[in-house]
C-alpha cells in the first residue's frame, strides 16, 4: 500500500492552502488527477480543506495505522520496515505465515490490521479486535537459535510490549507468564508467537501482539468486561496507535538484539522484575494434566517454577495459567 502522492506535498505545504493548479505542476499530473486524489485521501480518512480561489489545505489525518504513517518516524533498522496493511483480515499470525509460503519477507516484516475476524488466541480461543481500537500486529522474525528458546521468545516479546507501553505512555504493566500483560489485573496484551522449522532450529517465528488500546469498558463483549482491560482505562484518556506501534516496533528490534547479542539474562530478568505471577498461587493447564501450586522462580530456560500442594517443584514451559483469588 502506497503513500497517496498528494499527501506528502500537502505535509510540507505545512498550514498553507495550496491551489490545484501548483500541485499538478510540482507532481507533474494533470489538474483533474489532484481532484481524484484530493478526493482519495478523503475515502482514506484524512480531512482536507478545499476554499476557491485558495486551494487545499490537509485538516487533519485519521487514527489509522496507515504504513506511510508508522513509517515515517520509525527508529529501527528492521522491525516494521516491510509493513503489510489490511483493513480487515482474519487474523494477522495467518497472514503473515502466507507471506512465508508465497514470498520472502525480509527480517522484521510486519502485519497490521485495524481489525481481524479471526484473531488468534492460545488454545484455539478467539481475540476480540476491534476495528480502530488496537494494536493487531505480527512480526516475522528469522532468529537462528534452537525450537528449546521458544518459552523464551515469547518472554521477549512480552517484555518489549512492557518497555513499548512505558516509553510511549508512561504506563506500568506486569507480565503475567508466559504471554499475557496486565493492568490492575486485567488483560491489556496477549502474545501468541508461533514457530517453523526442523526439529532443532527455528527457521521462522512469528510473533502475534494484540494490544488493546482505545476501549472504553461498554466495548467490550459482556463476558469479557470484569477480565479484559485497555491503555485508555488505565490513562484515562485516547492515545495515539500510531506512535505506540512505532514504539512497539522498536522494543521488538531492541529486545531480539540483546537476546542475539547477549543471550536471555537481561530480558529474563525483567520478566522476573516486572511479574504478575511469582509468588501466586495458580493453576497452570499444559496439555492434558493441570497443575496448582505456587509459583516460586521463572528458570533461566525461561520455564515456570512451580510448587504443588504436595510440596513437589516441577517446571512447565506453556501453558495457560488462572491466577487464584
Amino acid at each position: 500500500m502506497e503513500e497517496p502522492r498528494v499527501l506528502k506535498f500537502l505535509r510540507d505545504c505545512d498550514d498553507r492552502f495550496v491551489s490545484g493548479e501548483e500541485m499538478a505542476e510540482a507532481l507533474s499530473i494533470s489538474r483533474a488527477a489532484v481532484w481524484k486524489d484530493i478526493e482519495n485521501l478523503r475515502r482514506l480518512g484524512y480531512a482536507v480543506a478545499a476554499i476557491p480561489n485558495r486551494g487545499y489545505r490537509l485538516v487533519a489525518k485519521p487514527d489509522c495505522l496507515y504504513p506511510w504513517e508508522v513509517q515515517a518516524d520509525l527508529a529501527t533498522s528492521f522491525v516494521g520496515r516491510e509493513l503489510f496493511y489490511f483493513r480487515e483480515t482474519d487474523s494477522t499470525n495467518n497472514q503473515a505465515k502466507k507471506l512465508l509460503k508465497t514470498a520472502t519477507p525480509a527480517e522484521g516484516a510486519a502485519v497490521v490490521a485495524e481489525t481481524q475476524l479471526a484473531g488468534k488466541g492460545r488454545l484455539g480461543r478467539q481475540w476480540f479486535s476491534p476495528a480502530g481500537a488496537g494494536i493487531w500486529t505480527s512480526i516475522i522474525l528469522h532468529p537462528a537459535l534452537p525450537v528449546a528458546d521458544m518459552a523464551k521468545l515469547t518472554i521477549m516479546a512480552a517484555v518489549a510490549v512492557r518497555r513499548a507501553v512505558l516509553e510511549a505512555t508512561g504506563l506500568e504493566l506486569v507480565i503475567k507468564w508466559p504471554n499475557d500483560l496486565l493492568w490492575a489485573g486485567r488483560k491489556v496484551c496477549g502474545i501468541l508467537a508461533e514457530l517453523g522449522g526442523e526439529v532443532d532450529r527455528l527457521a521462522f517465528l512469528v510473533v502475534g501482539i494484540g494490544l488493546n488500546v482505545n476501549q472504553v469498558a461498554e466495548d467490550f463483549p459482556e463476558e469479557l468486561r470484569e477480565t479484559a482491560g485497555s491503555l485508555r482505562l488505565a490513562a484515562g484518556r485516547s492515545l495515539d496507535r500510531v506512535v505506540l506501534l512505532q514504539a512497539l516496533f522498536r522494543q521488538v528490534e531492541a529486545c531480539y538484539l540483546q537476546v542475539l547479542k547477549e543471550g536471555f539474562a537481561g530480558i529474563l530478568e525483567d520478566c522476573r522484575r516486572y511479574s504478575a505471577t511469582l509468588g501466586q498461587r495458580l493453576t497452570v493447564r499444559e496439555g492434558a494434566r493441570t497443575l496448582t501450586g505456587v509459583a516460586r522462580g521463572i528458570g533461566d530456560d525461561g520455564g515456570l517454577q512451580l510448587e504443588l500442594t504436595t510440596g513437589e517443584l516441577v517446571t512447565v514451559y506453556s501453558g495457560d495459567t488462572t491466577l487464584s483469588v
